[in-house]
């Protein structure tokens, strides 16, 4: 009986899946990099959103009340606040807040009103039932102009309460309720009280 000698078979066999072994290792090597970096820059992503969303803000300098809507410094101030004015600059760290995106919500415990920016608008006369105006009051470098506010900025929102806007009814000793959201960072949420008696046109609220 002839012996046939297969080694040579055995180890073209044993070689082969050798090759296989490594390319498997290597594709799944390949997976795992690209799973890694997957996973790092959906984390840096995560981690710049978040740092946004912590550091972006208005502050609120001041809220104050005119008691007469149409601007006319010889027209009688009604019994009502007709219009508020929010002082606002951003937060210390702050990323620039263009107004395009902010949501000014205000209430006076029994109506709300949610407002949007109105860009054409320069005075309270063009803000209405659904938008707000914002006036620069100091603008360094003419951010505000393209209605984004900067770090050193500050800009006057500007809110209608009037019968023919909002319709807010904001009397003596009413609470006001204000929140102003931009759409990346966190919402200032803000209580301010009018006094017990409005003897001025203006008015602080405290």
């Amino acid at each position: 009986m002839a012996f046939i000698d297969d080694s040579g078979e055995t180890s073209v066999g044993a070689m082969i899946i050798f090759i296989s072994s490594i390319l498997v290792a290597a594709m799944l090597a390949g997976m795992f990099i690209q799973v890694a970096n997957d996973v790092g820059q959906q984390a840096e992503r995560t981690g710049h959103q978040t740092i946004r969303d912590i550091s972006t803000g208005f502050d609120v300098i001041g809220v104050n009340g005119d008691r007469n809507q149409d601007g006319n410094e010889s027209a009688e101030s009604q019994s009502t606040i007709q219009v508020i004015t929010i002082d606002v600059q951003v937060i210390a760290g702050s990323a620039p807040i263009p107004f395009s995106g902010v949501v000014v919500w205000i209430s006076d415990g029994n109506n709300v009103a949610t407002l949007v920016y109105n860009e054409t608008g320069t005075s309270a006369e063009h803000a209405g039932a659904t938008t707000f105006v914002m006036i620069p009051i100091r603008d360094s470098d003419g951010s505000l102009d393209n209605g984004t506010i900067n770090a050193g900025d500050i800009a006057r929102i500007v809110v209608n309460t009037g019968a023919n806007a909002t319709a807010l009814d904001i009397g003596p000793n009413v609470t006001v309720h204000i929140e102003i959201i931009p759409s990346n960072g966190f919402r200032c949420t803000r209580r301010h009280t009018a006094p017990s008696v409005f003897t001025n046109r203006y008015v602080a609220l405290s």
